[in-house]
């Protein structure tokens, strides 16, 4: 983990990484509600679903404690800093492939939604190989590039359980010109849609791999916000300062630290640092 961690500092003081980057702390002064509570709170999930979101390891009312916890209070660092801004619109990537940034994107996705004050919608941009439908449980069928490439209608393509405060906007069928599109006016067109339609709604995006792909780095300068998963113990050093070069133009809040091993040898869900936004030093 201390690869990784070094890794994380040398991209930040190169200057790709914005001044901060977000932490596994949390003060007495933030929320601190009981989390089983927020997790049962969403009634809308039937048995099959709850066993089927296991299986996927999406966040239910069995989750391990630690883990829920983990994402409570990344959901709470990344509320912290969207406030600041205003900004709404957050897309997660990741160096490379397989380092858990959909199901990063998913649980965050999940965990904001618990809260009764927000409303989120969940938005599939891997227009190439698309993953959160299978880790939702949702039939594949259209979605965006259906919508970018057809005009499909934003109301066909986004579904919502009964009562709960998440909406899903799938990926729909796969494409070649993914990273044109994505950086298309009618993307565009989209984002400042989903930004004024519904005041205080918070709009995750998750977007193919920075490395392999050309995707994020054509839809990053059109996001407010950009959050980088890496997985302790996969990623190397060199991709995380050249995914962080490559993000330069974008507002790259911070990275979550994914399957770090624990002091007592455990994986844990998400793991990450805070830096003081003036002294830009470790905390």
């Amino acid at each position: 983990m201390y690869r990784i961690i070094t890794a994380l500092e040398r991209a930040r003081k190169g200057g790709s990484f914005g001044s901060t980057w977000l932490g596994h702390t949390i003060s007495d002064s933030e929320e601190m509600e009981s989390t089983g509570e927020l997790i049962e709170a969403d009634s809308t999930l039937t048995p099959a679903q709850v066993q089927r979101f296991a299986q996927n390891r999406v966040l239910n009312p069995n989750y391990p404690d630690g883990v829920i916890d983990a994402y409570r209070i990344l959901r709470t660092q990344v509320l912290r800093c969207l406030r600041e801004k205003g900004h709404t619109l957050l897309a997660v990537t990741s160096p490379g492939l397989g380092e858990g940034k959909s199901l990063t994107a998913l649980n965050l996705a999940l965990s904001l939604a618990l809260d009764p004050e927000h409303r989120v919608l969940l938005v599939d941009c891997n227009l190439r190989q698309p993953k959160l439908h299978g880790l939702l449980g949702v039939s594949f069928g259209p979605g965006l590039s259906d919508y970018l490439n057809h005009g499909m209608s934003l109301g066909r393509l986004i579904t919502s359980r009964p009562g709960s405060r998440l909406a899903f906007l799938p990926s729909g069928r796969p494409i070649h010109n993914s990273a044109e599109m994505l950086a298309s006016q009618k993307m565009r067109k989209l984002l400042r849609q989903l930004k004024n339609e519904e005041r205080g709604r918070f709009v995750i995006f998750d977007l193919p791999a920075v490395l392999p792909f050309a995707d994020m780095i054509s839809f990053a300068p059109l996001v407010e916000a950009v959050l980088m998963v890496v997985e302790d113990g996969k990623t190397q050093t060199d991709e995380i300062v050249r995914a962080a070069d490559l993000l330069a133009n974008a507002n790259l809040i911070g990275a979550v630290l994914n399957k770090a091993e624990t002091t007592d040898g455990a994986k844990s869900g998400t793991n990450n640092r805070e830096f003081d936004r003036e002294k830009r030093e470790p905390i």
